[in-house]
């Protein structure tokens, strides 16, 4: 349990010592992108690869705010417009 008197007490993180552990880390990448899982271990970095998702969004919202300020902007200039017709501008 998160919460608990053990979580609490526990440090923060661990200390590893790397020699023990690099080579079979190593191991697991040469697997990974080795030639019989290279494809599949692309894909799948791409799959989770949401940033085309997030820059879709991002442009959207950019759009929408160019939108609601091109509204403002015909207002204010129909608004100008009307105070010059009407003789408000000198």
């Amino acid at each position: 349990m998160p919460e608990s008197a053990t979580a609490l007490a526990h440090p923060p993180q661990i200390y590893l010592r790397e020699d023990l552990v690099t080579q079979a880390i190593y191991r697991w990448i040469g697997e990974l992108f080795g030639p019989l899982n290279r494809q599949v271990t692309i894909d799948l970095l791409l799959e989770g690869d949401d940033s085309s998702a997030r820059r879709d969004e991002q442009v959207a919202q950019l759009r929408d705010r160019v939108a609601a300020a091109d509204m403002v902007m015909g207002r204010l200039q129909r608004a100008l417009d009307a105070g010059v017709r009407s003789g408000g501008a000198a």
